[in-house]
């Protein structure tokens, strides 16, 4: 089966987008603010490190702001950069044609039951039908067809 994508909406893009952006910049700016942190605690190694309190202080201060910072600005920046692309591919689409996809159809497999530890008799599924007949069973009787005159015998 082959499909082709015409059109991406270009709202329900931008949702997903803005969630996932804003996940990723908070944990980018996650990765930053461990870096600064490193820098930090490096300056406070030199010596001199008296003079320079007030900067180790807002180090801490941007620290704790920074993943908030780089949630909301790759949140917007990357939002809007998904936007234009998509609008960008619904424009294009149009006069090129979409993206091809091809599928296949796969068949269900059915659930076959667990291997008995009896063998294969147990783990045969019951038969609702007549039962075998035994090789040691009576024949069957059938009843006799009926004759065209009775009192003929007489």
């Amino acid at each position: 089966m082959r499909l082709e994508l015409k059109r991406i909406d270009i709202w329900s893009a931008i949702k997903i987008s803005f969630c996932v952006n804003i996940i990723l910049g908070f944990i980018v700016g996650i990765f930053y603010a461990m870096f600064l942190g490193l820098f930090a605690g490096f300056l406070s190694a030199l010596p001199g490190s008296d003079e320079i309190e007030g900067i180790q202080m807002s180090f801490g201060i941007l620290i704790l702001v920074m993943p908030f910072m780089f949630a909301f600005f790759i949140g917007i920046i990357y939002t809007v950069a998904t936007a234009l692309c998509v609008a960008l591919y619904n424009f294009l689409s149009k006069f090129t044609g979409g993206v091809e996809f091809s599928f296949q159809q796969i068949a269900e497999m059915q659930p076959q039951p667990p291997p008995s530890p009896y063998g294969n008799y147990y783990a045969q599924p019951p038969s609702y039908g007549p039962p075998p007949i035994s090789p040691y069973a009576p024949p069957p009787q059938h009843p006799e067809p009926p004759r065209g005159d009775k009192g003929a015998d007489l």
